[in-house]
């Protein structure tokens, strides 16, 4: 006997309270006539669950044209929870299951915020559907780098409370890497270029901190192990401990923050419907990139914002939320946008104060000068990027990996992260170069953005970032500038490599030095200008400095001004004339050091392609032969 299929009771209520949308009334008769039969069972889910996906998308574009209501935001996810439902009653789900990997070094906090946006994400779509008290469309590896005993502790308690909560957490620790990387690499030294610090005995003291390349070689190496054993499709979500499962959107000059993106459901779709090896998204919130390469765009915009500051009186009313409509397009955040092929900004960037209560400009001006030396940790003061929905699944062929946020299958965990012991920056874009070439229209981008912050709301730090120094006066960034440098270095030595034939011919070491040469060559002058660009600004600064001192002498704001001036001593020191920064990048002997430990790894990089491949032919065998056996043969 034959049974309704009623529309579940949120579309129900939902389509009660938009009676403009004669298209909600419409969907649920249609999921009431469908029947329920033994014979015809499941292909009436499927007929139901295709109703639901209908409207959801309409629903959708009715959402953001109503400027993101709260309401209706919650109305949408609740009728993805109802999707979930529906899906359910099917006998099989097809559907991709999902592990997501963050890497963490001392990174509790950050993989707190990261942990719980992930979870709020799963209450909030049930993505995969609920067993238990669980999401069993999700799983997590937390993989970690971590030296401090402490930071490890509680990254380990981390995966418990939030396994706890519902969320499959695999803690993957030091010890876990070292077995099994003995059971994979022994003592193989052709490995060294792929995974540095795993040659020879497993030492605990020195095994941390292995960079953040080395690591996600090592977990591609886990994942094996987990797909093998895998019994239904799987997709690998790469996020950083920084970024969390959701977006911030433009709201009249302040950035909301939502879960607007049921980002598991909408990837299943696009590796269902296209032929996917990789995917890589984007972020939004802080810039993905190194204040190295900031600097000069920052500066000019602090400057913008204290000569208007200046104009209007401190006990006046705020002038900073006044809209600005300005185009925040692609790398408007990187001083040397022209290299990767962006048009510059010409003009400065507003900066929109924050403060929602009623207050006064020497209010904002105490705000903005407690935030400014947070730029040195990456966060940006007036050019964060905001979620634009526009063609919202449109997938266009890629570049570049992001490497905080990028998903493949397991085809692609053939293809590792290269170069790996010369621990540079840029190892996504260097990668998105060569997986162009490789892989073709499998590798993709999509406008799927997670939501990206540098800092720990508490403190105004990041925890930890590999290069960079700080005391209580001042942050040292000369690490990351030199792994930044030398980082676009390769990256653009690789641009011009992959344009003729490489991979597949490899220049001699001669003819890879005299390309190197030339490249380097233009990327000093585009370092050496913006330096002189730098230094203009910080002049113009530093006279600012006292025309602000007169300004806000009827505040006694003592405070503020000693935090502008720490930003501009912060500043000298990393960029002015003294700056360790660039003494590295003009010492002749240092490069030409760092050049051939460069041409080395590129003209390795076939080798470390075949060994790769053989590792993991040799991991998914069935008699499972030891590595070492397999690479002697």
């Amino acid at each position: 006997m034959a049974t309704t299929l009623h529309p579940l009771p949120h579309l129900l209520h939902i389509s009660q309270l938009y009676p403009e949308a004669d298209w909600l009334h419409a969907a649920a008769g249609e999921i009431s006539a469908l029947k329920l039969n033994p014979e015809s069972e499941q292909r009436t889910i499927t007929e139901g669950a295709q109703l639901y996906r209908q409207l959801i998308e309409r629903f959708e574009r009715m959402m953001w044209e109503r400027d993101l209501e709260e309401e209706a935001l919650c109305h949408y996810q609740q009728l993805f929870q109802e999707l979930e439902e529906l899906l359910a009653l099917q006998a099989v789900d097809d559907r991709y299951r999902f592990v997501v990997i963050i890497p963490v070094a001392e990174r509790p906090q950050h993989l707190h915020h990261c942990l719980q946006s992930l979870l709020r994400l799963c209450k909030r779509f049930h993505y995969g559907g609920i067993r238990g008290n669980g999401y069993s469309g999700v799983r997590v590896v937390v993989a970690d780098d971590s030296g401090q005993d402490e930071n490890i502790s509680r990254h380990r308690q981390l995966a418990v409370e939030y396994s706890r909560q519902g969320l499959e957490v695999l803690y993957f620790g030091l010890d876990d890497q070292a077995q099994l990387l003995r059971e994979t690499a022994a003592e193989k030294s052709e490995l060294a270029s792929i995974l540095p610090r795993v040659v020879g005995e497993y030492n605990p003291a020195s095994f941390h901190h292995k960079g953040a390349s080395a690591m996600r070689n090592i977990i591609y190496l886990k994942l094996m192990e987990i797909e093998k054993s895998a019994h239904q499709r799987q997709l690998y979500f790469f996020v950083d401990s920084d970024q969390e499962f959701q977006v911030t959107v433009d709201d009249g000059g302040r950035g909301r923050e939502l879960y607007a993106i049921n980002y598991f459901d909408r990837l299943n779709r696009i590796f269902s419907e296209k032929a996917i090896t990789l995917l890589t998204g984007k972020v939004v919130g802080d810039p993905p990139v190194s204040p190295a390469v900031m600097a000069a765009n920052c500066l000019c915009d602090v400057n913008a914002f204290l000569q208007e500051l200046v104009v209007h009186p401190p006990e006046g009313r705020c002038h900073f939320h006044q809209q600005q409509l300005q185009c925040e397009g692609e790398a408007a955040y990187h001083d040397h946008a022209a290299l990767f092929g962006f048009t510059p900004a010409v003009e400065s960037y507003r900066y929109r104060c924050d403060i929602e209560s009623d207050h006064q400009q020497g209010d904002c001006f105490g705000r903005f000068s407690g935030r400014i030396n947070r730029f040195f940790y990456g966060e940006h003061p007036t050019r964060r990027s905001y979620y634009q929905r526009g063609e919202a699944e449109q997938v266009v062929a890629a570049r570049t990996v992001y490497t905080g946020n990028y998903v493949m299958t397991a085809a692609g965990l053939r293809h590792f992260i290269p170069f790996a012991p010369l621990r540079l920056r840029m190892a996504g874009p260097v990668l998105g170069r060569i997986l162009k070439k490789r892989l073709g229209n499998a590798f993709v981008s999509a406008n799927l953005p997670l939501l990206h912050r540098r800092t720990v709301a508490d403190s105004g730090v990041s925890e930890f970032r590999p290069g960079v120094e700080a005391d209580e006066k001042l942050v040292d960034l000369s690490g990351e500038f030199e792994r930044q440098f030398f980082g676009d270095l390769l990256l653009f030595t690789m641009e011009a490599l992959v344009k003729s034939e490489f991979p597949e011919v490899v220049p001699t070491a001669a003819e890879l030095s005299r390309m190197m040469l030339r490249v380097e060559e233009n990327i000093r002058t585009q370092y050496l200008n913006k330096r002189l660009e730098i230094g203009e600004s910080l002049q113009q600064l530093r006279r600012l400095l006292e025309d602000v001192r007169g300004w806000s002498e009827p505040l006694n704001a003592n405070k503020a001004v000693a935090g502008l001036e720490r930003f501009i001593a912060t500043m000298d020191h990393n960029f002015g004339k003294d700056a360790r920064s660039y003494t590295i990048i003009e010492d002749s002997q240092y490069c030409g050091h760092r050049r051939e430990e460069i041409v080395e790894a590129i003209l390795h990089y076939i080798n470390d392609e075949k060994i790769w491949g053989l590792i993991l032919t040799c991991m998914n065998g069935a008699a499972s032969p030891s590595i070492m056996k397999c690479i002697s043969r």
